[in-house]
């Protein structure tokens, strides 16, 4: 995972209460200490590498070691149903339950009530 920022630290906290294993590559931030400590390794080849620093407006992404690898990155006109758009979402959303507000969980709305929003915006 390369990248620190709210997405990426949702992301950890999901995918190590999952019991999934994190290598963190230093992006714009780095991933700082955190729930998911203990899924931290320091090196190897991983499924899937996740850039959450990749430049805006659908930049290319830094080679990561792993299996498959995608980008939160995407541009002018991008749509509600691409994953870029939904994992931002959906991350952004997660952090407010998981670490920025978990007393407020139960106000935030859900993810296809978000993306059906941003659609309505467009």
């Amino acid at each position: 995972m390369r990248g620190g920022g709210s997405a990426a630290r949702a992301i950890a906290a999901a995918w190590a209460e999952a019991g999934g294993l994190i290598t963190p590559e230093q992006g714009r931030r780095a991933l700082v200490s955190g729930p998911w400590d203990g899924a931290l390794v320091a090196d190897g080849r991983a499924d899937l590498g996740i850039d959450l620093d990749a430049a805006p407006a659908g930049g290319q992404s830094t080679p990561l070691d792993a299996e498959m690898q995608v980008s939160i990155s995407y541009g002018y006109g991008a749509g509600t149903d691409e994953f870029a758009v939904i994992m931002v979402a959906a991350q952004h959303l997660e952090a407010w339950k998981a670490i920025f507000a978990p007393e407020r969980a139960a106000d935030l709305p859900s993810l296809s009530l978000v993306l059906d929003g941003l659609a309505e915006s467009a």
